[in-house]
């Protein structure tokens, strides 16, 4: 066994220490929807839906999308996988209300290969060790019962993205008019 825990227990770990807080969903589906047949019954047109590609995390913040990958040992293949993703979110219907947000791209990992940080740094993709202490002994034995899955329901972004924009517009008019 490897002295890593699994990607899919590093990722849960990681949200729910440092982003509970915020809107964030594991192994979303982004990228644009495929261009069916208009006829197509709803079984072709959910299976076509699901082809998409799928990222490990992403987290809405204020102001910005926080797109993230996680490894055991950051590779190239990582880094580049990160870049493509954040490609696609551009094009995910389920992001229209924050599409016009910045879009940071973060590696997670336990560990490195040599030649990553330069590659990541001439992508503008931020690398965060995350190693505690407990994560390297962990070993689920099955899905705990009651688990919950987070969603970004497309209505409840729409309405977050608003306030925001709106809090920060009615801070710049409040500077302004200060300012005169």
């Amino acid at each position: 066994m490897s002295i890593y825990p699994t990607v899919r227990v590093m990722r849960g770990a990681y949200l729910l220490g440092f982003y509970r807080s915020y809107p964030h969903e594991g192994e979303m589906r982004i990228g644009a929807l495929p261009s069916g047949v208009a006829s197509a019954d709803e079984l072709a047109r959910a299976m076509q839906v699901d082809v998409r590609s799928r990222c490990h995390a992403l987290i809405v913040m204020p102001r910005k999308v926080l797109l993230v990958r996680c490894a055991r040992r950051a590779m190239l293949k990582d880094i580049e996988r990160l870049d493509f993703e954040r490609t696609l979110l551009r094009e995910t219907p389920e992001l229209a209300a924050v599409r016009h947000w910045r879009i940071e791209a973060r590696l997670v990992h336990c560990d490195i290969r040599d030649g990553i940080e330069d590659a990541a740094r001439a992508r503008r993709i931020t690398l965060a060790l995350y190693r505690p202490r407990w994560l390297a002994n962990h070993r689920p034995r099955r899905p705990a019962a009651g688990f919950e899955v987070r969603r970004i329901h497309p209505v409840t972004l729409a309405i977050y993205a608003a306030t925001i924009d709106q809090n920060r517009a009615a801070k710049h008019r409040r500077h302004q008019h200060g300012a005169k």
